[in-house]
């Protein structure tokens, strides 16, 4: 195999630290392995896009609930650019005073027209549609979300303390 045969791929540098074996599988701050590991991508038209990882495969485990959402407009206050897959925003019930609940790490991965996940993040997700919701921490899920998450529940998509759009949950938590 020659040395750039994969030089036209999308790598990533990624660095592990290595273990010494003469210590019976202890770990060792001084060895590293060096990896490149390609990017997941897919080639479309003269370009690449890179390929969403669907959560689940990720978390092994599957959504905690599904929900309806519309993104508001700049006008609203929303986002002045397009919103893609893969958004690290927050979440927030409606009715809640922030500063005293504060806001919940539960990411949304969107879907298509037709329920399935989009797989590319290189394309604009749709100002309206439906999407799966992530929490994050497990804890909370217990403590906090298994008492209010239930079909037709208000909330909002959330960037520190600014709406960015609001959802209606449509499933419940299992």
């Amino acid at each position: 195999m020659r040395k750039d045969e994969f030089s036209h791929l999308p790598m990533r540098l990624a660095i592990n630290p290595g273990f010494n074996n003469e210590k019976k599988g202890r770990y060792n701050h001084h060895i590293f392995h060096i990896t490149f590991v390609s990017i997941n991508m897919h080639e479309e038209g003269n370009g690449f896009m890179e390929v969403w990882v669907p959560y689940e495969k990720v978390r092994n485990h599957p959504p905690d609930f599904r929900i309806r959402y519309r993104f508001y407009s700049e006008e609203e206050g929303g986002r002045k650019n397009h919103v893609f897959q893969g958004l690290r925003c927050d979440f927030a019930y409606d009715g809640d005073n922030i500063k005293e609940t504060g806001i919940f790490a539960i990411h949304p991965e969107f879907e298509d027209d037709f329920g399935n996940i989009v797989l590319y993040k290189d394309v604009p997700v749709s100002k309206r549609g439906t999407a799966r919701m992530w929490i994050l921490f497990p804890e909370i899920r217990r403590e906090v979300h298994i008492h209010r998450i239930n079909i037709g529940v208000i909330g909002y998509f959330m960037a520190r303390s600014r709406k960015l759009g609001e959802i209606e949950t449509g499933s419940k938590l299992p």
